[in-house]
């Protein structure tokens, strides 16, 4: 039986062991709940770390696919330019043979000149060609491909639509004079018993009951704008990923920008095979699979975001190695480390001295452990707020990074469309707000204006004075110009002492007044050392089914007949 002495021992010794043990205990739940929230920290890490590597890949391919989709809208109307251009230009020709030899020579000896003329004209390897069909359906002019069916009659051509090709053309051709249809043809170099889908434009030549046409045909127009896109593509550099490719739904490979080249170590038919069937079904989605990292040169995983471009039998897609992501986290988790180490260095140091105290302090333990916790409470939220402040930090650091590279992105757009010198718009910039301004007057049926002028003697100005004091003329000149203008008006440098001016929504006669302020401040303005300056304008409107350079030409003409005319004049359309 425990006896007096063994229950006081009992009590004298029995808090010093238990107490000790109990706050032994507890120091050790601390410390692993500590673990546990690092543990959970280094999760909740790779988990955001990854999901914003796929977000950025995400946005990055969204915005392609835009882009892209933006692109192939325009096919089609660059398709009519094209073929409408060329049966404008066969048109003229044919026009100004005849008024030349009317009266002159016969009508077959008319036709056989035209026919000799126009003969000759063709584009995309002889695909396409100008033809002459009479009213009555009659073959005048075909390509070398078709010469047998000359002068024989092809009223009964029938497309794989069904429809009578050559009287939907005389129809056109009867009743507005010119326009297109969408109709089937057959290919040079190809069975003559199949046929392509073309765009086609039919022009009556206004004589003889002859009218003339040309066409291209689809595939060969997708073909041509598809390069110019893909060889864009190519050049992309703002992903900052390993690679970009586009693949069409049957596995081929349209465009792949990887440093490494892809027929090393990797069976690339079989990895774009199951990127293929992976997005069957679905707009898009993340694939994974092993390919060469052209970093390390070691076969790698893959985590790649794929997605259809729609109207299209495209897919673009672009990536990341799980490597580097794994290496970017594995960094982050080593400054999160030494933090936790410090952290919990400090908490041993501090159980280490809290149980001596217990030991010297037993009888008041339960009041020294709770002044104990209090203090380890408020030193372990203090680390939490420097941790936090260190957090906000990184932030700043990525925020203020980011705002400069926004910054360097603008200096760069503006040195890629501004004139260095006059610090106006350049060539390229002037002549894509033209191209802009002009689809959006067709768009809208808004009006648009157009200024061509050119300094008058500006040659003579560089040889008397100096190369430096020329270009000083050009930007005073610039910058008084554009003083001169409103704020909807566009100036841009087009070529040496050239500059075109663009005014959105101004009739012509609106355009005439501001031209003449234009001309009438230069006229009076004093340029360094007293020298006078003037300048010659062609001022134009733009018309229906008028493209840019028809546009620029009018302009062009107008500006040389001022010159003509005894320069420091401006010369438009009656």
């Amino acid at each position: 039986m425990l006896n007096e002495t063994n229950i006081l021992r009992l009590v004298a010794f029995g808090p010093l062991i238990v107490i000790p043990l109990v706050f032994m205990v507890l120091c050790i739940t601390i410390m692993d709940s500590q673990n546990q929230n690092f543990r959970n920290s280094i999760e909740k890490l790779k988990v955001n770390s990854t999901k914003i590597q796929e977000q950025k890949i995400e946005t990055k391919i969204d915005q392609l696919v835009k882009y892209i989709e933006n692109k192939k809208s325009i096919i089609e109307q660059e398709l009519k330019d094209r073929v409408t251009h060329r049966v404008y230009n066969a048109y003229t020709i044919a026009n100004a043979i005849y008024k030349k030899n009317k009266g002159i020579k016969s009508e077959e000896e008319i036709k056989n000149l035209i026919k000799t003329a126009l003969g000759s004209l063709s584009w995309n390897n002889n695909e396409s060609f100008i033809w002459m069909v009479n009213f009555k359906g009659m073959l005048e002019l075909a390509p070398k491909y078709l010469k047998h069916l000359e002068n024989t009659s092809i009223i009964s051509t029938l497309g794989q639509d069904g429809k009578f090709t050559i009287k939907n053309e005389i129809k056109i051709c009867k009743e507005k004079q010119e326009g297109f249809l969408w109709d089937t043809y057959t290919k040079s170099g190809q069975d003559k018993s199949k046929q392509f889908e073309q765009l086609a434009f039919v022009k009556s030549l206004g004589f003889y009951d002859l009218y003339i046409g040309s066409a291209e045909y689809i595939s060969t127009a997708k073909k041509r704008s598809d390069k110019v896109l893909l060889s864009t593509l190519s050049k992309v550099d703002s992903l900052n990923t390993h690679y970009l490719f586009i693949l069409k739904e049957d596995g081929t490979i349209l465009l792949h920008t990887a440093n490494d080249d892809i027929n090393l170590d990797v069976n690339v038919s079989n990895v774009f095979t199951s990127i293929v069937s992976k997005i069957k079904g679905k707009r898009s989605t993340f694939v994974t699979y092993i390919w060469r990292n052209p970093n390390t040169k070691e076969m790698e995983t893959k985590v790649t975001y794929i997605k259809k471009i729609p109207n299209s039998d495209w897919i673009i897609g672009s990536g990341y190695y799980k490597s580097e992501l794994e290496a970017s986290i594995l960094k982050q988790s080593a400054a999160m480390h030494a933090i936790y180490a410090l952290q919990i260095d400090k908490l041993l140091y501090i159980c280490i001295i809290l149980m001596i105290l217990v030991f010297i302090i037993s009888y008041a333990l339960s009041v020294f452990i709770k002044k104990i916790f209090a203090s380890y409470q408020k030193n372990i939220s203090t680390k939490n707020l420097e941790l936090m402040k260190v957090n906000e930090t990184l932030e700043e650091k990525v925020y203020a990074r980011t705002k400069e590279l926004e910054n360097i992105n603008n200096k760069l757009n503006y040195l890629a469309t501004t004139d260095s010198l006059t610090q106006v718009h350049n060539r390229y910039s002037i002549l894509e707000i033209l191209t802009h301004e002009i689809q959006r007057a067709k768009r809208n049926g808004t009006l648009l204006s157009v200024v061509l002028f050119d300094i008058d003697f500006f040659k003579k100005i560089n040889d008397t004075y100096g190369h430096d004091k020329g270009d000083s003329i050009l930007c005073e000149l610039a910058a008084l110009t554009s003083k001169s203008l409103r704020n909807i008006d566009f100036l841009g440098r087009y070529g040496g002492e050239e500059f075109l001016i663009v005014m959105p929504d101004t009739s012509l006669e609106n355009a005439l007044t501001i031209s003449t302020r234009v001309k009438e401040n230069i006229q009076n303005h004093h340029f360094e050392e007293g020298i006078k300056v003037t300048v010659s304008l062609g001022l134009v409107q733009l018309r229906n089914n008028e493209n840019i350079d028809e546009l620029l030409k009018r302009a062009d003409e107008l500006m040389y007949t001022s010159k003509e005319n005894g320069r420091n004049k401006i010369t438009t359309e009656e």
